[in-house]
This record gives structure tokens, sequence and C-alpha cells, in this order.
């Protein structure tokens, strides 16, 4: 193991780059993903508190359309979701393909894969979870878990350990019910807000907003201005 941990680089590029061509040629259900070993994360990071995962148990779930009931997490830190498969092997669904994850465990959580934009203009790919979905817009929510590296102790400042923690879910959101259009960022600041909408409505948009007294941070929020704004055109 301490040979794994040493050359975490070496390790996982040869790990995925044999998983990738096992994965292609032994799933049988439309499922495609790579295999690696369940505490692979940890093992990369050396994390000593945390994980990269919004739970670190594998839920029940029904992946895209099939009727099999499988077992799944999300990784929020890497923006994947893996599947387990047996006792020392996971596959990592693909954040590039069409894949939807629904949780069986009473909560119907929905998870989709989908190309977005972040606040920064950069194109990625993530598992989002869905928190509304129509024929006139989308809302989606991205959990967020940053990796930090240990701190060494300097002066009056304490030691912290290298560590996992979750930061400020982002939220995003596409027009239309075209799955295959990138997710747009939702700021907070209501004036970036409205300039993501053409020029004609950003009035009446901040607007309403206003009269509302509604918050950019709210899911619940958020639906009553996409539904005013989809559904009032």
């Amino acid at each position: 193991m301490k040979t794994l941990i040493k050359k975490p680089i070496l390790f996982s590029c040869a790990l995925l780059f044999v998983a990738h061509i096992q994965a292609q040629n032994q799933l049988t259900d439309n499922i495609y993903g790579v295999y690696y070993v369940p505490s692979l994360y940890t093992q990369l990071y050396q994390s000593e508190d945390g994980s990269p995962y919004l739970d670190l148990k594998f839920k029940p779930s029904k992946i895209n359309d099939s009727n099999k009931t499988y077992l799944v997490r999300i990784n929020a830190h890497k923006e994947t979701a893996e599947v387990w498969v047996a006792e020392d092997k996971v596959i990592e669904l693909s954040n590039e393909r069409k894949n939807e994850i629904t949780f069986t465990d009473g909560s119907e959580t929905r998870y989709e894969a989908a190309s977005y934009r972040n606040s920064k203009g950069t194109f990625g790919h993530s598992f989002f979870e869905v928190l509304e979905k129509n024929d006139k817009y989308g809302l989606y929510l991205k959990e967020r878990i940053k990796f930090f590296k240990k701190e060494k102790a300097e002066g009056y400042k304490a030691e912290k350990p290298a560590r996992f923690e979750k930061v400020k879910p982002h939220f995003y959101f596409r027009a239309g019910a075209d799955d295959q259009k990138t997710l747009v960022f939702i700021p907070s600041n209501t004036k970036k807000f409205v300039q993501v909408f053409s020029k004609k409505n950003q009035k009446r948009i901040k607007e309403y907003i206003k009269r509302e007294k509604l918050s950019l941070q709210s899911r619940e929020d958020l639906v009553q201005i996409l539904d005013y704004i989809y559904k009032q055109a």
C-alpha cells in the first residue's frame, strides 16, 4: 500500500488505462465507465479528514432506463459517480455521457451528467442534482468538495491535516428541454444574473427579484424566478 501512496500518479494512470479497456468489454447493460479500487482517492490524496464523497455509503439507485438496482455514490470532488461492483472494484461512470441516476433509498434524489460553464467561464463535465426540470427550463445543484493539503504549524498558527471539506454549492440552469445544452452558472449577484438574459428582459427580472425579495442562493426562490422568466414568456 505504501508504494501506491508514494507513486499515486503512475498508479492511477496505469490502473485507469487497463480498466478503461476492460470496462468496454465487460459491461453488458449500457453502463460504461472505468474500473478501480473503492479506496483509490483516499490513497491518492492521503487525506486525514473528510472524504471526496457526498456520502461514503453506496445507495440503491436506478441508472438510465435499466430495471436493475445498483449501488451508487457521488464523488463531488472529482465530479463523477461510482457504481459498486465487488469488494475490491467500482466503476466510475462517465460524466461526459448522458447518464442519469435516481436514488431509490426513499429520497428519490436525481442526478444527471452534464457539461457546464463555471463562474470563470471554464467548461467542464460533472454530475448535478436535478432540482427542477420541465419543458421550459432545468435547475441544477452542484455540490462541491475541495481538497486542502496539510498545513504545517507556523508561529501561532496550528497545524492543519490534509482534508476534504464541503464548500459553497453552486446553482446552474439551462433554458428549454435540450439535455445536450451546456448548463449556465447562476451568480449570487442579481446584476450579474440578469445579464445572462436578453437586455429587453433584464429590467423586469431585476424588478421582480427585488419586489418579491427573492434570493439567488435559495432553490425555492430560484424555481420561482425561473418560472416567472420562462413560463410568463
